[in-house]
Order: C-alpha cells, then structure tokens, then sequence
C-alpha cells in the first residue's frame, strides 16, 4: 500500500501561487498551519492594495477548501517562519514555499523543498515607490528622479507608471515611455474623476495616441469597463483622435460562441451582452442605438471577426479573461492603421475552461510587456458599493 505524502503549504504561495494548488493537492495530502490564516487575515486589509487583495483572494480559496486539509495549530515557534518549518518537521512532511530564507531554514533541518514551475507572474502595470524622508538613501534617489528624468532610476519598463509615496501620501505619479519619465494625462471631462492613484494610470494609458494595446484589468467594481467606455467615446467625438467609430467586442461563453440557436440576425442575438457597455453610454439605450444606427459603434464576437480589416477604429476586447490564445490573436491582427486596441478583464471570473493563468487576457500582458506599443494597468480596489465588496471578498 502506498501512503500519499503530506505537504505544508506556506503562506507565501497562498498569497503568489494559487494556480499550482490544485495539482499539488492531488499529489500530496496538505497539512494547513493556522498561522498561515492568521498572516493573510492581517494582510487582507493592507494599504498595498494589490497585496490586500492576494490575501482576500487566498483566504476565498481557503474557505473553499480547507475541509480537504489537515489543519494544525499546535506548533508555536519563536516566529511566523518557524511556527510552519515546526509543523512540517512535526508530521515528517514536505513543504512549499516561495521564501528563499525560510528555504534555506527548512534545508538545514533536512525538511524535503517541493519545487513548483515558474508563475505566470501578474505585470501591474505601475511600481509604487515607497519613501521615507528620514532615509537619506531614499531621499537621494527621489532628487536623482527630479533631476534627470531621463534616468531609468526606477528600472521600469516601458509604459510601465511610477506611484511615488513620500511618508505614505502620493506626492508624484509619471510613467516611463522608454526615454523619459513624463506626466500623466488627465481626462477633461469632470464626470471623470479618478478615484485611485491606478484610476488615474489608467486615464492615462488609454488617452495615450502612442500606445495602441492597452489592457485595464483587475477586480470586480474596479471601473475598467466605465473608464475604457467614456473615454473611448470621449475620444471618438474629439477631433484629436483618429477614431471613426467603436467596435465593441465580448466572447458570449455562457450561450455559445457562435450564437447559432439563438433567434433574430446577429445584432439580435449578440446585443444583450453589451449591456454593461450600454450602461455608461452618456445617453443610455438612446444614444448606443443611435450610434448602432450611423455606424459609429458595432458589435461584434471574435467568431465573426475573421477577415475584419479595422482602420481608424477603436477595439474595446471586454471580459477577454474568457478567451485563449487563439481569439486574443485574432482581434488583435485586426488591428489596422489608426486604430486601437482596449482589453479589459479580470482572470479570477474566467470560465473554468479558460483559466486564471492562461488565457488571453493573462497571456498578453505576460507576452506584451515592455513593448512600445502596449501598456497596462492592474485595479483592485471595488468602487462599485460596500456590498459589493462583501461578495467580492466571501466568494
């Protein structure tokens, strides 16, 4: 009879590495210290937002399954690190972890590694820098910034934002287009108001002429459908912009991506999924159709889009976190001369078939960046209503 062995999993891969869970519970039977839930309890309500919102996503995942795993809470060490080597010494166990120190810890006591394959590691899109005016080293690389902006000083790259803090308040917000830091654009609409220092990265990224593929995407409730709808349209009826029309794009995975059993012509049958495009249309319902209507906003499926030749256009790709290689190619080779590409997403809803690691959406700004013709920007805060923040973090 062969016995399954036990794994302990750090809290460092609950936090990086939720895609490698699944297999590694197949393999292994999981031991669960407690003091990983106490970790990520006080990490889900940090001000690096990005880092708040791993933490709620790995305590989602763990409500979900923790009923499978043994959980122990009687080792104490003299420090978090040391309290989860104790449990796997304790059960003879081997153990995961992403932290190089606590590797080393684990090796000397002969605690077997379990090595996991390289992530497909989330590119924000923005570096916040983080200074203290009692740091002199810091505050000398702050005046380096100021005094040659044409100094990579905080190895970005490009289109990739900066989000200068000094003492915890944001006194600076620029991004390197691959020569120089420069200023953020801002929208001059008043209805559009940023709400987040990424807010504004993304205003940024999508009023950008110099940047044709620009992905927005994040969390439920994080505004990346409103902004990438209002500014498109704001683009569209402005003079310096080269765009003659919209072309809105969503894969209807829930129905069937060829949409053949449903009744009516195409525009009948795709137009229910654009409802969360229509909602931020300034006029509502009246003016979506009356665009429909003179051709300056479509709608279309990547199923159809084969042979689409779009110039002067304006792409926006919604929820591509259900698409794959495939169809995230073919909208993208759409793209002709004056046009654009606008991809927004968020790879924690994708359907299962698609995946949180591999689909398109991941898979292009895995892919895209540092080049001159992309930029993103990741959101994670939810704007949306306190209840909705509710359902974001409990499911």
């Amino acid at each position: 009879m062969c016995l399954v062995q036990t794994l302990v999993v750090d809290t460092s891969v609950f936090m990086e590495r939720i895609d490698v869970l699944e297999q590694l519970t197949k393999e292994y039977e999981i031991i669960f210290p407690i003091i990983v839930a106490d970790e990520l309890n006080n990490l889900k309500d940090n001000k690096d937002n990005e880092k708040a919102y791993k933490a709620r996503k790995a305590i989602k995942y763990i409500s979900e399954h923790s009923n499978d795993w043994l959980c122990d809470a009687d080792m104490e060490g003299t420090d978090n690190d040391q309290t989860i080597i104790l449990v796997a010494q304790q059960h003879g166990s081997h153990l995961v972890t992403l932290d190089y120190g606590m590797k080393l810890r684990a090796e000397i006591l002969e605690i077997p590694i379990v090595e996991i394959p390289e992530s497909c590691e989330k590119h924000s899109g923005f570096k916040t820098i983080k200074l203290n005016t009692s740091n002199e080293d810091e505050m000398e690389t702050l005046a380096l910034y100021y005094n040659s902006k044409t100094e990579n000083v905080f190895e970005c790259a490009t289109n990739e934002y900066i989000i200068i803090k000094q003492d915890d308040l944001t006194v600076d917000k620029a991004k390197w287009n691959g020569s120089e830091y420069v200023s953020l654009i801002h929208s001059p609409k008043k209805s559009i108001i940023p709400k987040s220092d990424e807010q504004s990265c993304a205003i940024d990224l999508l009023l950008d002429k110099e940047v044709q593929i620009k992905v927005i995407y994040g969390s439920a409730g994080s505004g990346k459908t409103f902004l990438a709808t209002r500014l498109a349209l704001d683009m569209l009826k402005s003079s310096d912009y080269p765009y003659e029309k919209i072309v809105l794009v969503r894969n209807p995975v829930g129905t069937g991506e060829r949409i053949g059993f449903l009744k009516g012509d195409k525009e009948d049958k795709i137009q229910s999924f654009f409802q969360p495009f229509v909602q931020h249309f300034e006029g509502d319902i009246f003016e979506f159709e009356n665009m429909v209507h003179t051709g300056r906003v479509a709608m279309e499926i990547p199923y159809y889009m084969k042979g689409l030749d779009l110039t002067n256009t304006l792409v926006i790709f919604d929820e591509a976190e259900d698409s794959n290689e495939k169809i995230i190619k073919l909208i993208g080779s759409r793209i002709g001369e004056g046009s654009a590409l606008i991809v927004t997403g968020d790879s924690s809803q994708a359907e299962n078939k698609f995946g949180s690691c591999s689909n398109g959406l991941e898979l292009l700004v895995q892919k895209a960046k540092g080049n001159k013709h992309f930029g993103c920007v990741y959101l994670a805060d939810d704007f949306r209503s306190e209840v909705s923040k509710v359902f974001v973090e409990i499911f």
